[in-house]
């Protein structure tokens, strides 16, 4: 029961932080509608009085032209900016794809630098796995060999052994 009211406190909540969301959002749009519509009748009461201090109370060909011109004017100098701000763009999207490149290149080079560290490093672990494998098959037979030799001791004992068990002399010969 307590945790069906914890849950369904929680979706309550939830569904006013987003109603509360929403409602900033037309907040902020409403502000920015107001502050357009604030612009544009300062322009239309501007206009206005421009026409009341005006001898003729109908706007002539010359006032349309004028009219015409500025706003034409106001136009040319926003596409102006824009072409500025448009230039200075791409001039930084360049630098950035310069350093970009450079950087780019910088760590192929250092990838192909580590690439021939690890080749030279594998070659030369394959000529020490060779070295120790040839020193392998010598220890290999050199143990091989003393196991013979200790196997021919051994024997020798045991006949030395047998002769003076059979009290056996050798022959000295000098």
């Amino acid at each position: 029961m307590r945790q069906a009211q914890v849950e369904s406190s929680q979706s309550h909540l939830e569904s006013l932080q987003n109603q509360n969301t929403e409602l900033d959002y037309q907040l902020r749009q409403s502000i920015e509608r107001a502050s357009l519509l604030t612009e544009e009748l300062a322009e239309l009461r501007l206009e206005q009085e421009l026409r009341m201090h005006e001898p003729s109370t109908s706007p002539s060909a010359t006032d349309a032209g004028r009219l015409l011109s500025e706003q034409q004017s106001k136009y040319e100098a926003k596409l102006s900016d824009l072409r500025r701000a448009l230039n200075l763009a791409e001039k930084e999207r360049n630098d950035v794809e310069s350093e970009w490149s450079k950087k780019l290149k910088e760590k192929v080079r250092e990838l192909e630098d580590m690439r021939n560290v690890i080749g030279s490093a594998t070659t030369a672990k394959e000529k020490d796995e060779g070295v120790v494998e040839s020193l392998q098959e010598k220890m290999k037979f050199v143990n091989e060999e003393v196991a013979k030799i200790r196997e021919q001791e051994r024997a020798a004992r045991k006949q030395i052994e047998e002769m003076a068990a059979n009290d056996v002399r050798l022959p000295l010969s000098l």
